[in-house]
Order: structure tokens, then C-alpha cells, then sequence
């Protein structure tokens, strides 16, 4: 069975000492076997308070990074690129400290960031990309990370969309693998079990949610093929379920999130952790 986990953007934005010391008891009492940790800026939340918390709930860790306007690997200055270089290493030494094999996110631009560009350029782009993501990979691959790059879909990024584009973009930077969440597959890819076979031994981290960003399972999503495509691939790590509460301001404008996707978050949570047990 593929561990499951949950993020902590399903109840709040941006997490906190005091939101983890009251989610995690709860999340631990669920079943979940994860759970994960958004570093949204580095201090928001304390790592080794937060893995001695973990440790005694019997709970695992993944962390995943933000890419809020200003934190760019291409088409930027020299100081706002070594500036996101270094957030990534922070979030690298969070990892490490709480335990996660990866950091996952769209390691690459800021998210609502669009562009055209021509082959050429994107070309360009990610070569430009490679230069300046390989010494974060190093940097984790040191430490037993792996830096997870997740595609976005259209509106959310011009660069990076498709799991194809992601293994032509990052793929061989020792350090550097793929994350993959549902959400943004079933928009971009025309067959998200193919497009998993096609990123193999890349996989690095799953993030799922039903299309609309609910819960897992209460969708059109054909789950049995993709979690068929993750054995085929020998993915072993968790399946997250990453979603956004619409109380809170600052992430439902973000993720455009514009009214309630179940009765409670709680419920959001408890009823993908269900579903997610029968793959």
C-alpha cells in the first residue's frame, strides 16, 4: 500500500508551531501515515520542534517549497536567483531535520508567472534553468534530498506543464527528481498514467486531490490506472493529498479557491484518506 499523507494547506496558510501542535494529533488519529509541511518562508515553522513532534505521533514528514513572486531560477537577476537558491537550501535543511526524502514544487519560477516564448527561448530557458538548479541538487543530493520538480498547469506557469517538458527541462541533474500531483495531470496531460510511465524513475513525490481540488475519489479521475502506472514505475513514497481551505484569504485567492470543496476540511481529509486506502 502506498503511505498516504496530507498537507497542512487543507486547514492553513502559513503554517505555524501552533497549527502543527494542533493538526498533527489529529491527523496521526486518522491514519494518515504523513504529513506535509509547506515552507512558505524559512522560520515560519520551526523544524526540530516540529520533528520531535512528529517522532512522538508516529508521523513521517515530506516538505514541499513556495514559489511566491521574487523567487525565480530564470529570466531574473543574479541576487534574486542566489536569493532563491538559498530559500532552497533552507528548505533542504528543514527536510533533513524533520526527516522528508524530498522537497517538492515548481522549483524552477514563480507561480502565475506566464511568458511566451519560442523553442528557442525555452530552450534557452532551461538550460538556463539546469545551470541554476544543479547546484541546488547537489547541495541535496549531499544530504539525502531530492529536489522534486512539479509541473504546473497553463495558468499557473508558461515553463514547465507537462511531466514530458519536466524530463527535458531537469532531467539527469543529480538531486533532482519529479513531482506529480493530479490536479494539475488531469488539465495538462491527455493520459496521466502514461505521462507517470514517462517520468519512471523521476517520480519522486505524488500530490493528489479530486479534479476540482476536493477529495480524492469523489471525481471522474480513472485512479486504479494511475496508482497502477506508480507500481509500474516502483514509486515508493507517499500519495499527499494536497487541497486549500476557502476560509482563509491569502490561499483561496492563491490557489482560486471560491467556495467550500466539502462540508468541513476535516471532512475533505478523512474522506480522500478513505478513498485512498482502497488503491
Amino acid at each position: 500500500m502506498f503511505p498516504i499523507g496530507v498537507n497542512t494547506w487543507v486547514w492553513v496558510s502559513p503554517l505555524t508551531d501552533e497549527d502543527l501542535a494542533r493538526l498533527a494529533p489529529k491527523v496521526a488519529d486518522w491514519g494518515f501515515d504523513v504529513i506535509e509541511l509547506p515552507v512558505e518562508q524559512a522560520g515560519d515553522w520551526d523544524p526540530a520542534r516540529a520533528a520531535e513532534l512528529l517522532e512522538s505521533l508516529g508521523l513521517k514528514a515530506s516538505v514541499v517549497l513556495v514559489m511566491p513572486p521574487g523567487r525565480e531560477l530564470v529570466g531574473a537577476d543574479a541576487a534574486t536567483v542566489a536569493d532563491t537558491q538559498d530559500y532552497l537550501r533552507r528548505c533542504v535543511d528543514a527536510a533533513v531535520t524533520v526527516g522528508s526524502p524530498v522537497i517538492g514544487g515548481p522549483a524552477y519560477a514563480s507561480v502565475g508567472r506566464t511568458w511566451r516564448m519560442s523553442e528557442e527561448e525555452r530552450k534557452s530557458c532551461y538550460a538556463e534553468l539546469r545551470e541554476n538548479l544543479t547546484p541546488v541538487g547537489a547541495y541535496a543530493a549531499e544530504r539525502g534530498v531530492t529536489v522534486a520538480v512539479e509541473p504546473l498547469n497553463r495558468y499557473e506557469t508558461s515553463l514547465v506543464n507537462t511531466v514530458e517538458q519536466a524530463v527535458e527541462a531537469v532531467g539527469g541533474i543529480p538531486g533532482v527528481g519529479l513531482a506529480l500531483d493530479v490536479y494539475h495531470m488531469n488539465i495538462e496531460e491527455r493520459d496521466p498514467a502514461a505521462a507517470v510511465r514517462l517520468a519512471g524513475d523521476l517520480v519522486a513525490h505524488v500530490q493528489v486531490c479530486a479534479n476540482d481540488r476536493g477529495a480524492p475519489g469523489a471525481d471522474h479521475m480513472d485512479w486504479p490506472a494511475l496508482a497502477d502506472a506508480l507500481r509500474a514505475v516502483d514509486y515508493r513514497g507517499p500519495l499527499c493529498i494536497e487541497s486549500f481551505t476557502a476560509h482563509n484569504r491569502t490561499i483561496a485567492t492563491a490557489a482560486s479557491i471560491w467556495r467550500p470543496l466539502a462540508d468541513t476540511q476535516d471532512d475533505l481529509a478523512t474522506t480522500g484518506l478513505a478513498f485512498l486506502r482502497t488503491l
